[in-house]
């Protein structure tokens, strides 16, 4: 009988350690998922925190947008408003009247100017002396495109800009950027030279009238209403134009039908001269 209290006495000794053991395993479970919890719930609240500042940021940068494009859509009417109030101010003056102040304008600046008009530069040396005046931007570009290719076929060619650094700039042998129209106009005149002047659109017409020889050339580009004009007498000097050019070029073929009267014109793409080249050779 005592043995059988002793077995017993031990087997519960041993369940009850079991069971200490089975409690601290599960408390030790217990205790990692209390850590797991806590460390899953600082990373969600980091979360939370980096979801709340990107939403500020968003909402900063939606604001910020609202009212960029609000004031591009302002910009844009104010625009709209200036190109209509440009429009209007054109059509009220016609193009007699435009030749007119230009002409005058060029005649008294010629005289105010004081200095001498001297380049050291011998036109004599090259096969002729091109000049292109003042015009669109984007027949700038295309008259300075066409005037580099030809002054390295051995012409001194002239190309307006504003962005000219003093009247006269130097940009490569043969070929010089301008901005002032009345100082190269000057030069020329004193010159014993005949200049070959690149127009391209009717009011031009009145800076170079004031050259007594020259040899024109005709290129149409740009906006129609630019080298046509807007009225009846702008439309008699492009025909006037087109009789008195010794060259005729034009830059898209929906050009050609204002070139009836001059059926040696042709087209002329600026990155490609070498028509032209041949033509003044």
């Amino acid at each position: 009988m005592a043995l059988f209290e002793f077995y017993m006495i031990r087997e519960w000794e041993e369940n009850m350690n079991y069971s200490l053991l089975e409690k601290s395993h599960r408390e030790n479970q217990l205790d990692s998922l209390r850590i797991l919890y806590r460390n899953k719930l600082s990373d969600l609240n980091k979360v939370r925190v980096k979801v709340t500042d990107s939403e500020k940021r968003l909402k900063v940068i939606h604001e910020k947008f609202e009212k960029s494009n609000q004031l591009n859509i302002a910009l844009q009417h104010h625009l709209d408003r200036m190109r209509q109030l440009l429009s209007d101010s054109k059509a009220q003056i016609t193009f007699e009247e435009d030749y007119r102040l230009r002409t005058n304008y060029y005649i008294s600046q010629m005289s105010k100017q004081s200095g001498s008009t001297t380049m050291a530069l011998d036109w004599r040396s090259y096969k002729g002396v091109i000049v292109s005046p003042d015009c669109l931007q984007i027949q700038r570009d295309r008259a300075a495109g066409l005037m580099l290719e030809l002054s390295r076929s051995g012409f001194l060619c002239f190309a307006f800009s504003e962005d000219t650094i003093g009247d006269m700039e130097r940009i490569s042998d043969g070929f010089y950027k301008f901005k002032n129209e009345v100082f190269l106009l000057k030069w020329l005149q004193a010159q014993s030279v005949i200049p070959m002047v690149l127009c391209s659109s009717i009011q031009q017409s009145a800076w170079f009238d004031l050259i007594e020889e020259k040899i024109l050339w005709y290129d149409l580009c740009g906006p129609e209403n630019i080298f046509l004009g807007d009225d009846a007498s702008s439309k008699l000097r492009h025909y006037d134009l087109l009789k008195q050019a010794k060259y005729v070029t034009y830059a898209d073929s929906s050009f050609k039908k204002y070139l009836y009267a001059r059926k040696d014109a042709f087209f002329l793409d600026a990155n490609e001269s070498g028509h032209l080249k041949m033509r003044f050779n």
